[in-house]
């Protein structure tokens, strides 16, 4: 099921899919599939989250939250701060200094 369940904008021009079947990655000129750590990203997406910094954040059925810093994606659940270890809405808000901070805010509730 190609169904998108999710789409975040980079400041670079990268957009990225959250579907029924996985992440994807529009890179400018095709669509490429992130299957993530040991495949992970191949159930559903809940929900992505491009935040100022250049992290991506990705919610996935039955496998958690993850969050890319750089190329390598490291698991963003309850040791990162997140009240769970799924993410049902991944949410950031600017820091109230008006930099490039931000307030990253998850849900389990919806």
């Amino acid at each position: 099921d190609p169904t998108i369940t999710a789409i975040a904008p980079q400041a670079d021009g990268r957009v990225w899919f959250g579907t029924m079947r996985g992440l994807g990655r529009f890179n400018g000129l095709r669509m490429l599939d992130v299957p993530g750590p040991q495949g992970r990203f191949e159930n559903a997406v809940r929900d992505v989250a491009a935040t100022p910094d250049g992290r991506v954040w990705v919610s996935v059925v039955r496998e958690g939250t993850f969050v890319r810093e750089g190329s390598q994606w490291r698991s963003a659940g309850i040791e990162r701060g997140l009240p769970g270890p799924h993410a049902l809405r991944l949410r950031w808000f600017p820091d109230e200094g008006g930099g490039t901070g931000y307030r990253m805010f998850a849900t389990t509730q919806g």
